[in-house]
C-alpha cells in the first residue's frame, strides 16, 4: 500500500488541480528521489533528505532563476506552523551539504542578502523514475566511524524499506502540488491510502490546551483549558473555525478534565474532580443540567470511552497489585453509577493498558500497552477477546490515538522518527503511514466527517544548578529550549539539547568560560539524553529518525562521530560506566531490556524488562529499575538473580535520576514545584538537597562525579494550541 500523496485546497486554487506525484527531480549534476527523499548515485549509504528541505528545493526549482523570498519559504512550507526563521537557513544549508555546495562559491543555491535564495543550477523532473528509485536497504558499510568532513548519521540496515517509501509517498503539505504545477506526472505507483489537508490553528491562547475531543459531526472540539496558578481546569467548546470558546461552568472549587462526546446528540461527558470527590458526568454541550456516570478515583488520571451497547464506561484501573509489581488494566462500570468490574480481555500481571477506544461500528477495542511513556498499540474484536494482537512494534512515546472514520485505522501521535508526528496504522496489515504533521500529539477524528483535531505541544526547558543550599541558578539562558542536561564529571562544563541553530543539536555549555557552541552539525535526525563518556573527552547521544535509535559518540577534540550501537537496536537511553563500559537501554522486537555495547558494535542483553539504569563505580555496580516492578535493583550477572536495594529511586516517566558513587538522585513530583533528594544507597535514608520553585517544576536530574554539583532541567513553559485537518481516504469524493 503506497501512503498519501497529499492534495492541498489552498495549493490547488494557486496552481490548479493536481494529481498524485512520483518523480525524480535533476538538479545539476544530482538526481533527487523525491519519493524517498534521498539523493540518486553510487554512494553507500544513499544521502537523505529531510522532508522540509526537499520541500523548499522544489518550490525553488518551480521557480528557477528567480529570487525566492524567506517569507515566501515559510508561508508555504512550513504552512500553519509557527516556525523561527532560521528553519528556512538548516534547510538551504542541508541542500548545500547534500550538493558539496558552498555559500561562498555557490554553484546550486545562491544567496540573496536580505531578499532570499535562488537556484542557480539547471533543474527539470524527469519523466520517468529510474528502476533504483525505490528504496532498498542500505549496503553494508565498511565502518561505523564517520569523519568530520562528512557526518551524516549512518543509516540502519534493519530499517524497513517500506519505511522511506511511505515517508516519500506522503510529502506533506503539498510537495506534490508543487511538483506537478510545472511538470504533471500520471501516477505510476499503486493509489494513496489517505489525503490529508493543511492543518490550521483553532485555538492561539497561551494557556495550556489539552485533550482535544471533535464532535461526531466535525464542527467543534472540546478541549481542557489548565490553569496551572489556580490549580485547576476548565473544559471549552470551540467551533473547529476558532470562533470565540464557550466555557463549560465548574463549580467553585471544582476542576474539569478529559472531555469527549457522548453517544447522545448534543451530549458532552466530563471528569469533574474535588478536594475530596470525583464523578463523571454529562450535561448538554450548551448548558443545563448535569447526570452522574459514574464515580472515578480522584487520584488518577481518568480515561474512558463508551461501550457499544452503551450501558456500560470502560476506563482503567491503575496501581501497585503487589509488592513488586505495577500494573493497569482495563475496567468497566455500568453508566449512572455501580460496581466497577474487569473488562474481559487478556491480561497478565504486570501489564500497563491505557486509554481503551471502540470502533466506530463497536465491534473492536484499541488501547496502548506498555509503560509511560514507551507504550504500543493493540487491538482486538469486542466479541472475540482471544482475538487480541499486537498492532505496532514501535516502543515509542504514544500520546493519543483515535479510529478513523471508516474504522479501518488508528491514527495515533509518535516520536519513533524523532519529534511527535502523527502515523496512521492499518488495522489489518500493520502497516503505517506518516501523515506528514509535526509536532502533533492527541489527535482525534470526527466519525461523521473528513475532519480532525490534535494539540501543537509547544513547552520550554531551561537549565539550573543547584548549590549546597538548593538554590537554583540558570547558567546558560536563552530564548529558546535547552533540554536533556549532562554535567561532565569534573562538573564544569554541560552537554544539553537545544534549537538554537533552528534545529535539534548537542551543545556544549562551559561553566568556567560561559560560552557555548554547537558540538554536533546533523543534517538528519534528532538527538537526545547527552551523556558524558567517564574521561569527559566525549559526549554520547542517542539518535533518533527513522528507524531505530541509534548510540552516538561525538569528541569534543576532532567533533569525530561514532555509531556505538548496532543495527536493529532500538536505543531509547545510554549509562556510561567508569571503566569505559558503555550500557544501554533498548527495545529489540519491541521489548525493553538492559545491554551492554561491545566493540563491533555489538550488543549483550544482560536484563529483560528493564526502564532505567546507571552505571557506579565497581563497588556500587550497575543500578536499574523494571519496567512493572517498584524498587532499585543491583546486576550481578547473568542467570542471577538481580539484588534488591530498597524501594527507590522509581523510574517516572521522564524524570532519570543520577548517580554519584553510592548516592542516587531522585526527582520528587510536588506541585507547583519538585524537589531532588538523595538516597543512601547501603541505608535507603533520604534527605532533601533542593527544590526549585521558579519555572513549572523540575523534569529530571544530573550530577557530577562526586554528587556536589546537581544539573535539573527546568520546565519554564508548558503551553500549545488546538489544530485542525482533514483527513479522508484516497478514493473518497468529495461532496
Amino acid at each position: 500500500m503506497t501512503v498519501n500523496v497529499l492534495s492541498i485546497p489552498s495549493l490547488q486554487e494557486r496552481y490548479g488541480p493536481q494529481q498524485p506525484m512520483a518523480g525524480v527531480l535533476r538538479v545539476g549534476d544530482h538526481r533527487v528521489d523525491l519519493g524517498a527523499l534521498r539523493l540518486l548515485g553510487t554512494e553507500e549509504p544513499p544521502v537523505r533528505l529531510t522532508l522540509k528541505s526537499v520541500q523548499v528545493l522544489v518550490e525553488l526549482a518551480r521557480n528557477q532563476g528567480t529570487t525566492v523570498s524567506r517569507d515566501h519559504l515559510l508561508d508555504t512550507v512550513w504552512r500553519g506552523t509557527l516556525p523561527t526563521p532560521e528553519v528556512v537557513t538548516q534547510a538551504i544549508k542541508e541542500l548545500r551539504r547534500a550538493f558539496g555546495d558552498s555559500r561562498g562559491t555557490a554553484e546550486y543555491i545562491d544567496t540573496i542578502p536580505k531578499l532570499g535564495y535562488r537556484l542557480i543550477a539547471e533543474a527539470c523532473f524527469e519523466d520517468d523514475p529510474p528502476r533504483d528509485a525505490e528504496p532498498g536497504p542500505a549496503a553494508p558499510e565498511p565502518s561505523h566511524d564517520v569523519p568530520p568532513s562528512d557526518r551524516r548519521p549512518a543509516r540502519s540496515r534493519h530499517r524497513a524499506a517500506g519505511r522511506w517509501a511511505a515517508l516519500g509517498g506522503v510529502l506533506v503539505l503539498g510537495l506534490g502540488a508543487w511538483v506537478l504545477s510545472t511538470h504533471a506526472l500520471a501516477p505510476r505507483r499503486p493509489a494513496p491510502a489517505w489525503i490529508v489537508g493543511p492543518p490550521w490553528l483553532v485555538t492561539t491562547d497561551p494557556a495550556l490546551e489539552i485533550g482535544p475531543a471533535i464532535s461526531p459531526d466535525g464542527s467543534q472540539v472540546l478541549y481542557h483549558r489548565v490553569d496551572a496558578e489556580a490549580r485547576a481546569g476548565r473544559v471549552r467548546l470551540q467551533s473547529l473555525t476558532g470562533s470565540r470558546a464557550l466555557t463549560i461552568p465548574t463549580p467553585a472549587g471544582s476542576s474539569d478534565q478529559h472531555a469527549i462526546w457522548s453517544p447522545v446528540p448534543g451530549e458532552i461527558a466530563v471528569t469533574r474532580k474535588s478536594e475530596d470527590d470525583c464523578r463523571i458526568l454529562a450535561m448538554p454541550a450548551l448548558g443545563g443540567p448535569s447526570r452522574l456516570l459514574g464515580r472515578c478515583n480522584r487520584a488518577e488520571v481518568v480515561r474512558f470511552d463508551w461501550s457499544p451497547d452503551r450501558h456500560w464506561l470502560v476506563g482503567m484501573g491503575s496501581g501497585f497489585l503487589a509488592r513488586d509489581e505495577a500494573g493497569t488494566r482495563l475496567m468497566r462500570q455500568p453508566v449512572g453509577g455501580g460496581a466497577v468490574e474487569s473488562f474481559p480481555y487478556p491480561h497478565r500481571p504486570g501489564d500497563i493498558d491505557l486509554t481503551p477506544r471502540f470502533s466506530p461500528d463497536g465491534r473492536r477495542l484499541a488501547f496502548r500497552r506498555g509503560y509511560l511513556p514507551y507504550s504500543d498499540l493493540y487491538v482486538m474484536d469486542v466479541d472475540q477477546p482471544d482475538s487480541l494482537r499486537r498492532l505496532t512494534r514501535l516502543g515509542s512515546r504514544m500520546v493519543g490515538f483515535d479510529w478513523t472514520r471508516d474504522g479501518s485505522a488508528l491514527v495515533f501521535s509518535s516520536d519513533h522518527a524523532g519529534d511527535a508526528a502523527l502515523y496512521a496504522v492499518d488495522v489489518r496489515s500493520g502497516q503505517i503511514t506518516a501523515l506528514g504533521i509535526s509536532p502533533a500529539v492527541e489527535p482525534t477524528l470526527a466519525r461523521e466527517a473528513d475532519v480532525g483535531a490534535y494539540r501543537v505541544p509547544e513547552q520550554r526547558f531551561q537549565l539550573a544548578l543547584l548549590d549546597a543550599a538548593g538554590t537554583a541558578s540558570l547558567p546558560a539562558p536563552s530564548t529558546t529550549s535547552d533540554r536533556e542536561g549532562a554535567l561532565s564529571p569534573d562538573g564544569r562544563r554541560i552537554a544539553f539539547v537545544s534549537r538554537r541553530t533552528g534545529r535539534d543539536e548537542i551543545w556544549i555549555h562551559d561553566l568556567e568560560h560561559g560560552d557555548a557552541y554547537a558540538l554536533t552539525a546533523l543534517p538528519q535526525g534528532v538527538p537526545r539524553l547527552p551523556e558524558w563518556r567517564a574521561d569527559g573527552a566525549a559526549v554520547l547521544f542517542v539518535l533518533r529518525g527513522d528507524g531505530p535509535g541509534q548510540a552516538w559518540e561525538a569528541e569534543l577534540d576532532t567533533r569525530r562521530l561514532t555509531v556505538r550501537s548496532p543495527d536493529g537496536l532500538d536505543v531509547h537511553y545510554l549509562s556510561p560506566a567508569p571503566d569505559g563500559q558503555l550500557y544501554a537501554i533498548a527495545l529489540a522486537d519491541g521489548e525493553h531490556g538492559l545491554y551492554a555495547l561491545t566493540p563491533g558494535p555489538g550488543a549483550d542483553l544482560l536484563e529483560p524488562g528493564v526502564a532505567f539504569a546507571r552505571a557506579g563505580d565497581a563497588q556500587t555496580g550497575l543500578l536499574f529499575n523494571y519496567l512493572a516492578r517498584g524498587g532499585l535493583f543491583r546486576w550481578r550477572g547473568k542467570d542471577q538473580p538481580a539484588e534488591r536495594l530498597g524501594d527507590g529511586p522509581y523510574f517516572r516517566y521522564e524524570m532519570p535520576w543520577a548517580l554519584a558513587g553510592a548516592t542516587a538522585f531522585e526527582v520528587v513530583p510536588e506541585f507547583p514545584t519538585r524537589r531532588v533528594e538523595a538516597i543512601d544507597i547501603a541505608s535507603g535514608q533520604r534527605r532533601r538537597v533542593g527544590q526549585v520553585d521558579q519555572g513549572l517544576g523540575i523534569t529530571a536530574v544530573s550530577s557530577d562525579a562526586t554528587g556536589e554539583k546537581l544539573l535539573v532541567w527546568l520546565l519554564d513553559r508548558d503551553g500549545g494550541d488546538i489544530a485542525g485537518f482533514e483527513l479522508r481516504p484516497a478514493g473518497a469524493v468529495r461532496p
